[in-house]
């Protein structure tokens, strides 16, 4: 798989979220549970990776517990990883998502989703997820008022909306050569 690869599945898989279940971010006075929006994506990306495992809240690593030292992490559930069950070699994409209104700053990312994303992608670390979103969930269906945080080797590199962020995110990946 390459950048492009990745990016356009992605897309294809949250542009579905968003025209399928649009009303679900604005239902009652903060939307609906994050839990049910990550599931609702995950579903999506399944379709879209059928050679990978689309897992929310995957807690494991091997058979033990998701965790990491270097950051201070006991344990860790992303909410939704794309990988391979049991191996470390293709897992492409680990995603955190918060609402907003837990959420205030969007360049103070909240410790528990930045260190996570951190260890998730760190190339020192067990887990070599080529990808990390951090994805600050709007009350709206509207992807332009989601903001996403992007992560690569244990850093954040890239802010945008989730909505016209292809080629800019495509671009940065290339440009770090994160698909040799």
């Amino acid at each position: 798989m390459n950048s492009r690869d990745l990016v356009q599945r992605f897309s294809v898989a949250l542009n579905e979220l968003f025209h399928r279940d649009g009303e679900l971010f604005d239902l009652g006075t903060h939307g609906i549970n994050e839990q049910t929006l990550t599931f609702r994506l995950g579903l999506y990306l399944a379709s879209q990776f059928p050679g990978h495992n689309v897992d929310c809240e995957y807690n494991r690593l091997w058979d033990g517990k998701k965790h990491c030292q270097r950051f201070g992490i006991s344990w860790m559930k992303p909410d939704v990883v794309v990988h391979i069950r049991q191996s470390d070699e293709a897992n492409l994409l680990c995603i955190e998502a918060k609402k907003s209104k837990d959420w205030k700053d969007l360049e103070a990312l909240p410790d528990d989703v930045g260190q996570k994303l951190k260890a998730l992608t760190h190339p020192e670390e067990a887990y070599h997820y080529a990808l990390g979103l951090a994805w600050r969930i709007a009350p709206s269906g509207d992807p332009n008022d989601h903001d996403a945080v992007w992560f690569v080797s244990g850093e954040p590199v890239l802010t945008t909306r989730l909505r016209d962020f292809e080629d800019q995110l495509h671009s940065k990946l290339e440009e770090m050569e994160v698909f040799r």
